[in-house]
């Protein structure tokens, strides 16, 4: 018996965002983030302006089970999230604490976040 195979790019969505309203009627923003991916940021900028639209005076960011991905995206959306500007320390596998800018290679990133922005 053969099989035919095909080969095809899937696209998701690494951003998947709602409104929840707490008990006090105050309402937060979620957002999942799924992983760091070139499309992420643009995505991450539209779910932050609808939830914003739809009234979200706090944000709620979950990155349970995102795997990573490329180091520019994490540090574009630390970007959206900070007033000041972040430290961003990239550790290279078998190398030294190096500062990070942009992503090369297999690196993890350790973030540290000032003081984060409230939404308006």
């Amino acid at each position: 018996r053969d099989v035919l195979l095909r080969r095809a790019y899937v696209a998701r969505d690494p951003v998947r965002s709602r409104v929840v309203v707490g008990a006090d009627g105050r309402k937060t923003g979620y957002i999942k983030l799924s992983e760091f991916s070139a499309e992420v940021k643009p995505r991450m900028r539209e779910a932050l302006a609808e939830l914003q639209a739809a009234g979200a005076s706090r944000l709620v960011l979950d990155l349970r089970g995102n795997g990573g991905g490329v180091l520019d995206g994490a540090i574009g959306i630390a970007g959206m999230l900070l007033v000041a500007p972040a430290a961003f320390a990239a550790t290279p596998r078998r190398s030294r604490r190096e500062l990070a800018t942009s992503a090369y290679g297999q690196a993890s990133c350790t973030i540290y976040l000032p003081q984060p922005r409230p939404l308006r």
